[in-house]
């Protein structure tokens, strides 16, 4: 009994946290962008003004997902956290609470990430995603 009134104690002082749906002009997102910079910001896919956001902020540090319109539902997770706050799992309930909300509406999901991101890579493989498929792209030089 002692431990399970100790472990309720924690909980009470850590309280579990949960992804927020975020809208674009959010202050965490500048700072999110300024301390990962542009390429991973376009990696996540943030760029897209009609993407759905979701964060989660943990001692002012800040992960965020995107959920991008996909066969027109938004249906295609990226996530993007502060370098700080890498490996405490942000991220990854970002992306268990956007699944859960779009995969009903949206029907299938899908995640990016560069081939070359391993942590990003290894959340989507933790989550239930597989390859499928390969995505080529094309950009105008900046």
């Amino acid at each position: 009994m002692a431990r399970v009134h100790r472990r309720r104690a924690l909980h009470a002082r850590c309280p579990r946290r949960r992804a927020r749906r975020l809208d674009h002009g959010d202050p965490l997102l500048a700072g999110l962008r300024g301390a990962c910079g542009e390429a991973e910001w376009a990696e996540g896919g943030f760029a897209d003004p009609d993407g759905v956001l979701y964060g989660i902020e943990e001692d002012g540090l800040v992960a965020a997902g995107n959920l991008a319109l996909f066969r027109g539902h938004p249906a295609d997770v990226g996530l993007l956290t502060h370098p700080a706050a890498r490996g405490r799992g942000l991220a990854k309930k970002i992306a268990v609470q956007m699944i859960g909300d779009a995969l009903p509406t949206a029907g299938i999901i899908r995640y990016r990430a560069l081939a070359t991101n391993s942590p990003s890579l290894a959340i989507a493989r933790s989550l239930g995603f597989a390859g499928y498929g390969q995505n080529l792209i094309a950009r105008l030089p900046a």
